[in-house]
């Protein structure tokens, strides 16, 4: 399987449902193929799709193939206000498309049910059985299942390596403005290699 290049999504929080049977979830988008520029290079930009950050995905020997094929093209950066190129390389773990948002509910939840112990026969058991409902009612909805992606898997083997113009943990600066992908696989292939696994 080729490697391939994407646009890293941005997470946004919506809520689902109306009513006691409403609630919110994160939704972490998805990943977009990102098509090189017309110069054949993939640009970082201040509109558009190319203020997202650039991930490339694939196994080591994908990653390699694709940097050799492309070795006259790379990533440009074209925002004069942040030059810099970052990238980092880590193991590729799909996070959830969806993710349930039920803090609230079970804050209240655990911690009327601490209060109840200690005042039996109390109302506190009342209001610990309907904040204890209202997280029901959205599993009943199926919002709990529709909205959470734990079976998301992908091969122990794939790689990603995120390009981005801002400086974050586990980044390393690898240039300004243009840097070429026959620049970068030596550095890449290095990496690669010792990562453990790959």
């Amino acid at each position: 399987m080729p490697a391939h290049m994407f646009r890293a999504p941005a997470s946004v929080v919506k809520k689902v449902g109306k009513g006691i049977s409403s609630g919110f979830v994160q939704d972490n988008g998805q990943m977009r193929g990102a098509p090189p520029a017309s110069n054949g290079y993939y640009l970082f930009s201040e509109v558009g799709a190319g203020v997202k950050p650039l991930v490339l995905v694939g196994t080591h020997n994908d990653i390699t193939e694709f940097l050799m094929l492309k070795k006259n093209s790379g990533i440009e950066n074209r925002i004069q206000t942040l030059p810099d190129i970052y990238m980092n390389i880590t193991h590729y773990r799909p996070a959830p498309r969806f993710t349930g948002l039920f803090p609230f509910h079970n804050t209240i939840v655990q911690l009327v049910k601490d209060f109840a112990r200690f005042v039996p026969g109390s109302k506190l058991t009342d209001l610990a059985g309907a904040a204890g409902d209202i997280k029901d009612a959205l599993n009943a909805k199926g919002y709990a299942n529709r909205y959470s992606s734990k079976n998301s898997k992908a091969p122990a083997n794939l790689v990603a390596i995120t390009w981005t113009y801002l400086s974050g943990k586990g980044y390393e600066q690898i240039g300004s403005g243009t840097v070429n992908f026959s620049a970068m696989y030596a550095y890449i292939d290095n990496k690669l290699s010792g990562m453990i696994g790959i």
